[in-house]
């Protein structure tokens, strides 16, 4: 069975407000530590999925691209003694805006790197003043610029929408940047106000007001209207490709493909014998975790590990699932025989909602209704009588 392995790099430059990621804002990390730890976490949980072949690669953070070339050869020197790593079909980075040069740009490409996922998050000055970014508008064009002349094959844009304060012509304006400068995935996250982020507390305060739920709407389908129509192919609830550049990474998740997380609360999904699985996180502590594996400990330890039931199991992929715009089966393999008379009855019901479609009698998708109520769907299709 394939599997992606996950490396998360927990520092950046500053926190964003928004941001309920496990990351620090410091501004000179121990790079040295962190990698020793790195090494040693990857060594310790790779015994796991020995007899899985690594298909994708994922940087994420955080910010990656403030990490020196020469910690992310070594980590990939010691992913290749792990796995054959001429079969690894994508190794995705992310990049922030203002952290790179073009030629730290070129010296990814030629350490193996694949796709880059660009972090613009707003096209206008007064959005990125909200969202507490440390990059302008300006900075954002010019990596992008030169992620493209480097050749990479896949350049994807990651920006945030409903930010307090936006309108549509805002959001207008924005996708009529994207569209022109054409890259070949796009990334449109609705913004959420998670508890115990900063965000969160001025909304608590009356200082940040949430957008209306009727603009959130007619920005979702304007999003999607303009994208299709500039011939990105929308695949999943927030993801937009053009032929042929789908995040491979992203549909493992989806998918359900286990994955390998390595790095301070990183999450992992595993194989348990046969037929089971078991979730883990890591470490959270980032200092904890540094001390623990730059010392040199071999002994798996986790923050977590949680063994799925077949019904946990069969809800979470119920659940992403539905933010696929792709067909499903009438009966997918996950669906335990014991929850088929749920599973069908969901199907039912979200026909009757609009939001599925019947392809054949062995088939259907979500419409652009379901997908927009994504989470719901998952749910019709999974609950109990």
């Amino acid at each position: 069975m394939d599997y992606g392995l996950y490396i998360h790099v927990p520092f950046c430059r500053t926190v964003c407000p928004y941001c309920e990621f496990n990351v620090v804002g410091w501004r000179e990390p121990p790079w040295e530590l962190y990698q020793q730890a790195l090494l040693t976490e990857l060594r310790a949980q790779a015994s796991a999925f020995e007899n899985h072949r690594l298909r994708t690669l994922y940087f994420g953070g955080g910010t990656p691209s403030l990490m020196p070339l020469d910690v992310i050869e070594a980590i990939l020197h010691e992913v290749k003694s792990i796995s054959r790593v001429d079969e690894i079909e994508e190794i995705s980075f992310e990049l922030n805006p203002g952290t790179v040069d073009r030629a730290y740009l070129e010296a990814l490409k030629d350490l193996g790197i694949t796709r880059v996922s660009i972090g613009w998050q707003a096209t206008q000055k007064k959005l990125l003043h909200v969202l507490g970014r440390d990059h302008d508008d300006e900075e954002s064009r010019l990596i992008t610029k030169w992620a493209l002349e480097c050749g990479f094959p896949s350049v994807s844009l990651d920006l945030i929408f409903a930010v307090p304060g936006q309108t549509l012509l805002d959001l207008e304006a924005s996708l009529d940047e994207l569209i022109e400068v054409g890259t070949h995935h796009v990334s449109m996250y609705e913004l959420t106000f998670d508890e115990g982020t900063p965000f969160s507390r001025r909304r608590d305060k009356g200082q940040l007001h949430e957008l209306e739920d009727d603009l959130v709407v007619a920005m979702m389908e304007r999003i999607a209207t303009r994208l299709v129509e500039a011939d990105y192919e929308r695949y999943e609830v927030s993801s937009f490709a053009r032929t042929g550049h789908r995040s491979l990474h992203n549909q493992g998740y989806w998918h359900g493909l286990p994955y390998l997380g390595i790095g301070p609360g990183a999450h992992g999904l595993r194989r348990r014998g046969d037929n089971g699985w078991e979730r883990y996180q890591s470490v959270v502590s980032i200092k904890e975790w540094l001390d623990y594996w730059q010392g040199g400990n071999a002994a798996l330890r986790n923050e977590w590990t949680e063994i799925l039931s077949s019904d946990t199991r069969f809800e979470e992929r119920a659940l992403t699932l539905a933010r696929l715009s792709d067909p499903f089966p009438a009966v997918p393999d996950f669906v335990p025989r014991a929850r088929l008379a749920d599973w069908n009855r969901g199907i039912e019901e979200a026909l009757q909602r609009g939001w599925l479609e019947r392809i054949s009698n062995q088939s259907f998708r979500p419409t652009s209704v379901g997908l927009r109520f994504a989470d719901s769907l998952g749910l019709l299709l999974s609950e109990s009588e």
